[in-house]
């Protein structure tokens, strides 16, 4: 029946006699030839009270794996107590019972009243047909039959009178072990004795070897009138013919009694011979109530299930029936029941499975480029550098020009050039191999930025970011210097803004095409910005500004007159002095040590009032404009200021109708 129903995970109880034990022995045997496991097995002695355990541990093994069948191999007695704790533990619907001849001959009466928790239930009892003389002789006997053995039988088997017989005849079996025995000593008789002895003497001579008996007995064979052919194994076992029978509800539903489902015979084949599967009631479910069991599809008992397709099984080392199923990974194939990856990486040869894993397939060649986006990306990409070379270039080339010089040009070509030189030699471009294995049929070839190069990257933007901030803002108030500081203001706030737009959304994107875009875009937009506020205006300015536009720079400081007259006697004037001043912007070099003399090559205007102006060039730094007012042009790192000094009359008295507590500054 294991075998038919393909009933692999089983448990076995047996009767703690030479009955159950040779059982039990043959029992595994069989098994692991059938690969047949067993989950659990118990001997039960007789007078055993420990029947609960027996459950708890049934229930147990039930909650681990999915066994269903449970094997009773015991007498009367020990599959009593079976079922009087499977009814106190209420396990109706949870096992199916098949039992040995040891308990299976007697019918209902080792069920009790646990009809539910035993429902059905299978026996397997030894095939008894009916011996129809037999059965004439002794439906015909009467009381007053003169058989001298009838009182005594009726007197031992407490004997009466009824309509019908109430259990399977198996007297047939007897019939036909008696005769079995009549051959053999026949035959034992008639080739050891001979013609002329004393059969009585020669019998009792020849049954004290046993043996001698034994192999005559083996050698029987005939017809019996009841249960057909009649012969033995070498090892001395009858060819067995068996009946099963299934518990189930007959009738209304209300009637529990055994049926006969199937027949069994030993043949070469060792299958079931008939067995009525459409008449069999299955009530492995989970109700305990009989009349909704319906369910006619056979249940399985097995540790595990079976493994759905595409997965593998991992054989537990314990039990061959026990695994646990797994999936291989997205880039794995399987062969003989093991996942095997198609990434080769040690010859960079990168396959994906097909859908049945059964082959490794290439994967397509998908270029980013084929997509707008990223093409329009790329371009942008290759504009950028072209301008940045243009740039470079040009600023090289004007590297002697005032707007250049004051740029600051060996810090332009560091952020120009060099910053991204020494990273190209520190850490060289490679390509990075990310292998997914979830769910991405693909594989991703992107630039391999190291952590040391994204650390340096950040934190020397930050740092540039950090001071450019600083002197924006300590510098806005300054006229000479505001469009300075906006261009570098506007680069940095937008620097800013890429940081706080592009970087969350960058480290939080799972797809590394994601990730290149967002810094792909970031990397883009923020240089482009400084290129242009920074760089490219100055380039501008060289090319498209007169150079007279380049170097004028306004302010108007206030500036008090006297109204007082002088000690000349002039009368004193009322009329307002406010004089603008206009100097040239000079343009020089960082860390100047020389003098302004060397430096200025240009003209300085100075107008002071608005009918005169004097003109000073290549004049020494410091020098008398007129009868009445000095400049004085002093030399600093990033330009120069020009202060005035106090205005003398023609013979060095003080001109008090001037103020000279404003002093004028112009930096670039």
């Amino acid at each position: 029946m294991l075998i038919e129903y393909d009933w692999k995970y089983v448990a076995f109880l047996y009767s703690d006699d030479t009955y159950g034990k040779t059982a039990e022995a043959e029992f595994s045997m069989q098994a692991d030839a059938n690969d047949i496991c067993i989950g659990y097995t118990r001997s039960i002695v007789a007078g055993a009270t420990d029947y609960g355990d027996v459950m708890k541990d049934l229930l147990s093994l039930k909650k681990k794996s999915l066994v269903s069948v449970v094997i009773i191999f015991t007498q009367f007695e020990q599959a009593a107590g079976i079922f009087e704790a499977a009814g106190e533990a209420d396990v109706a619907g949870d096992f199916i019972w098949i039992g040995s001849d040891g308990w299976g001959n007697y019918g209902l009466q080792p069920v009790g009243d646990n009809h539910e928790s035993v429902l059905g239930a299978f026996t397997i009892v030894p095939q008894a047909g009916t011996h129809p003389l037999f059965n004439q002789y002794f439906e015909e006997i009467q009381r007053n039959s003169t058989n001298p053995w009838l009182p005594e039988y009726y007197a031992r088997c407490n004997c009466e009178f009824v309509d019908e017989r109430p259990e399977p005849p198996y007297e047939s079996i007897v019939i036909d072990s008696v005769e079995v025995f009549a051959r053999g000593l026949d035959n034992m008789i008639t080739h050891e004795c001979g013609q002329d002895v004393n059969k009585t003497q020669c019998l009792n001579f020849l049954l004290k070897n046993r043996r001698l008996l034994r192999d005559y007995l083996l050698e029987v064979t005939f017809t019996s009138e009841s249960n057909g052919q009649v012969s033995f194994t070498t090892d001395g076992d009858s060819k067995g013919r068996y009946v099963i029978r299934n518990l189930g509800l007959m009738g209304d539903g209300t009637e529990f009694r055994f049926e006969n489902v199937g027949t069994w015979s030993e043949s070469e084949d060792e299958s079931i011979q008939s067995l009525d599967i459409g008449h069999i009631d299955w009530y492995v479910t989970n109700t305990t109530d009989p009349s909704t069991y319906t369910d006619r599809a056979i249940p399985k008992s097995v540790c595990s299930d079976p493994c759905k397709p595409l997965e593998v099984m991992r054989v537990d080392l314990l039990s061959s029936c026990c695994w646990s199923c797994e999936v291989c990974a997205d880039d794995e194939i399987i062969v003989d029941d093991r996942c095997v990856s198609c990434f080769h990486r040690e010859n960079q040869t990168y396959n994906w499975p097909n859908e049945e894993l059964t082959q490794c397939q290439p994967l397509d060649f998908v270029q980013l480029i084929d997509k707008v986006e990223n093409a329009l990306l790329l371009v942008i990409a290759i504009l950028g550098i072209i301008v940045e070379l243009v740039i470079a270039f040009l600023y090289v080339k004007n590297r002697e020009k005032r707007l250049i010089k004051a740029s600051s040009r060996e810090l332009g070509y560091i952020i120009l050039l060099i910053w991204g030189i020494v990273w190209i030699i520190i850490d060289p471009p490679a390509v990075n191999v990310i292998e997914p294995t979830s769910t991405r049929q693909y594989i991703e070839l992107m630039c391999e930025v190291s952590t040391e190069h994204r650390v340096g990257q950040l934190c020397w933007d930050v740092f540039i970011v950090l001071q450019c901030c600083y002197f924006a803002i300590k510098t806005r108030n300054l006229p000479a210097n505001y469009n300075q500081t906006r261009f570098i203001a506007f680069s940095v706030f937008s620097t800013l803004i890429v940081y706080i737009a592009f970087a969350p959304a960058f480290f939080t994107s799972q797809e590394s095409t994601q990730q290149d875009l967002y810094s792909a875009l970031g990397n883009i937009i923020q240089p482009s910005v400084v290129l242009v506020l920074i760089f490219a205006v100055r380039i501008y300015a060289i090319y498209r500004v007169k150079e007279e536009d380049q170097k004028i720079i306004t302010t108007r400081p206030s500036m008090k007159r006297s109204e007082e007259s002088d000690s000349g006697g002039r009368g004193s004037s009322n009329q307002p002095h406010s004089p603008v001043r206009t100097i040239s912007t000079h343009v020089l070099s960082n860390g100047s040590s020389k003098s302004f003399n060397d430096l200025c090559t240009q003209t300085i205007e100075a107008e002071f009032d608005s009918d005169r102006i004097y003109k000073y060039t290549n004049g020494s730094s410091k020098a008398i404009l007129s009868s009445s007012a000095s400049i004085e042009l002093e030399v600093e790192e990033d330009g120069y200021e020009v202060h005035e000094n106090e205005r003398n009359g023609e013979n060095g008295a003080k001109d008090e109708n001037h103020n000279n507590s404003a002093p004028l500054s112009a930096y670039v």
